[in-house]
Parts: C-alpha cells; sequence; structure tokens
C-alpha cells in the first residue's frame, strides 16, 4: 500500500538544482511512497490520515493552563503541509543481498499520477491550499526539517485493506483470527451474517 512518513515540523523546504522550490513554517512534512497497486482508495486513505490524525497540542492560552498534546490535527491548527515523493519508502530490504528491491513501487509514469491526485485531495480537504505546498516529483531533492518533538507517523494504506479483509472474514467464517508475537488466537465467535 502506499506509505507516508508524517513528521511534525517546525519548518521545512525542498531544494532542487540549488533553487529553493516549497517551503512551509510550521506544520506537518510527508514522505510519500506509491505502491504497484495504489489507487484512488489509498489516496483517500492516506488524505484522511495526514488531515484528520490529531498530531498537534491545542494553542498555547495565557493562563499557563496544561496544554493536552495529542489533541488538534494540522486542518484545525491552520498549519502548513509539505508533500514530497520518494519512491524509496516501497523498497524492500528483506531479501537476500545488500541491494534494496524497488520493485513494490509503482512505475514513475503511473506514480506521478498518483501522487499529483494526493497532492490535489490533501489540498481540496484541507480547505486552504495554498498552505499545500509539493517537492518536485521525480527531482533529486535536497528535504530541509526541523523535525518538532521528534513527533513521527507512519501511515500505511495496506492496513485498510487489511481492516477491510477481517471484517470481511469475520462475517463469513463468524470469527476472527489474529496473528501475533505470541501465536494465533482466535476472537469470540459472533453470530453468524450469512
Amino acid at each position: 500500500g502506499m506509505r507516508a512518513v508524517v513528521q511534525r515540523v517546525a519548518r521545512a523546504s525542498v531544494t532542487v538544482s540549488g533553487d529553493v522550490v516549497a517551503a512551509i513554517g510550521p506544520g506537518l512534512v510527508c514522505l510519500v511512497g506509491i505502491a504497484r497497486e495504489d489507487d484512488g482508495d489509498d489516496v483517500d486513505y492516506v488524505c484522511k490520515k495526514i488531515l484528520k490524525t490529531r498530531m498537534f497540542p491545542q494553542a498555547e492560552d495565557e493562563g499557563g493552563q496544561r496544554r493536552r498534546e495529542w489533541d488538534l490535527n494540522v486542518v484545525q491548527r491552520g498549519l502548513e503541509i509539505l508533500l514530497v515523493s520518494q519512491f524509496t519508502l516501497q523498497s524492500d530490504l528483506g531479501r537476500k543481498g545488500t541491494r534494496p528491491d524497488f520493485s513494490g513501487a509503482m512505475p514513475p509514469d503511473q506514480a506521478r499520477d498518483v501522487y499529483n491526485g494526493l497532492v490535489s485531495a490533501v489540498s481540496q480537504a484541507h480547505g486552504e491550499p495554498d498552505k499545500v505546498r509539493s517537492g518536485m516529483f521525480g527531482a533529486t531533492m535536497d528535504v530541509e526539517l526541523v523535525n518538532r518533538g521528534p513527533v513521527t507517523f507512519i501511515v500505511d494504506s495496506s492496513r485498510r485493506r487489511k481492516a477491510t479483509k477481517m471484517r470481511a472474514t469475520a462475517v463469513r467464517g463468524c470469527g476472527t483470527r489474529r496473528s501475533g508475537a505470541l501465536g494465533s488466537t482466535w476472537k469470540r465467535r459472533m453470530p453468524c451474517l450469512m
């Protein structure tokens, strides 16, 4: 699935061939890797996670009240977003040898359209399109950022597929199987819905 590394930043910029092509103040930097099978559902999932996840504290108040750390999302705070394409997020380092395998990444011509679709979706859903910036797809970029916290989240749209598949299994099989570090367990059986 589509992968995004989302970082809360004080500021960030993207430079290509010595020229700054995008810069933001406080907000989020999202490094995005497009997988071979990604489609509009993946774009919607990642867009929603970027915009709706509560990654910010309440604004400072004058009364010295303690702030709740994970209270507001980027839109509620009116902050900026910088999206940067990064196909290396789709690499597989688990294979034999030392060379990364990028076969899970979507080919560049198709990935450009999906990435531009994500930039467009985030811009429209943000409500203030001028607060959404993008690096240059396919270029060699210098990305500078100051991670505030540090706070970094990983979004993977394949989790959406797994959750949908698990719900379907629960309906068809009248129970769900969970695998974890301690082995497989079965959740309590539910009445069969079919």
